[in-house]
């Protein structure tokens, strides 16, 4: 089944680097202030 997390956008490259989730959608900016090692699947084409 799938579980939906709601967390802080600042705590999801944590939860998606140590595998506690799968996937996360966030802005990059997270990810590059975060330097954390996830990769990118797929741009959804809004924001900055």
């Amino acid at each position: 089944p799938m579980e939906i997390l709601f967390l802080r956008d600042d705590d999801i490259p944590q939860y998606v680097e140590n595998g506690v989730a799968d996937i996360g959608i966030l802005g990059e900016n997270e990810v590059w202030e975060k330097e954390k090692d996830v990769d990118e699947i797929e741009k959804l084409g809004f924001g900055n």
